[in-house]
């Protein structure tokens, strides 16, 4: 959303696991990094409903696989482009 006020502040932490399938394992949860914002609580959101769309997560090096993984997302460096 970098057209929406505010949508270039949003940095949002997603963090899951997986299992040896590519499933997620456990909760996805999210951190909003600087403001809490009603658009970042929605980006936040959306991450955690994305991370369990995508699965089951296939093709992925094996130390994936098992490990808590965290993935940051920067809206200023997204909009950027």
């Amino acid at each position: 959303n970098c057209d929406v006020e505010g949508g270039r502040d949003v940095m949002v932490r997603v963090a899951f696991q997986l299992g040896a399938g590519g499933q997620v394992v456990g909760e996805v949860t999210s951190q909003i990094q600087g403001a809490r914002t009603p658009v970042a609580t929605a980006s936040a959101d959306r991450a955690v409903r994305a991370v369990y769309a995508a699965a089951p997560f296939r093709g992925l090096p094996r130390e994936f696989y098992g490990d808590r993984i965290a993935v940051n997302f920067n809206a200023r460096e997204a909009c950027a482009r």
